[in-house]
């Protein structure tokens, strides 16, 4: 048996992974075959998510520009779609 593409698997956006809480979640629904793309704030913090096989993108609260181009760029690679919201940063 085949396992589910990218597409086949539903989506999330999990918030604040750069560690603890957001970091956690994000690998445990990557390992239950959700398509995870994690947020952080630095660069460096970006290699050890996308080590894990998780879609990791940049994205700051703070700076609005962030948020349109996280979510643009999230429906980009879906085909405009999103399941589900993880919002643990801030």
């Amino acid at each position: 048996m085949s396992s589910p593409t990218a597409a086949d698997r539903p989506s999330i956006i999990v918030t604040g992974c750069s560690s603890g809480i957001g970091a956690y979640c994000a690998r445990a629904l990557k390992a239950e075959g959700w398509r995870v793309f994690a947020t952080v704030r630095r660069e460096e913090d970006l290699a050890s998510l996308a080590a894990d096989g998780i879609e990791a993108l940049l994205m700051d609260y703070t700076k609005p520009d962030s948020i349109a181009a996280l979510t643009e760029e999230v429906l980009a690679r879906t085909g405009g779609r999103l399941d589900a919201l993880f919002n643990n940063g801030a």
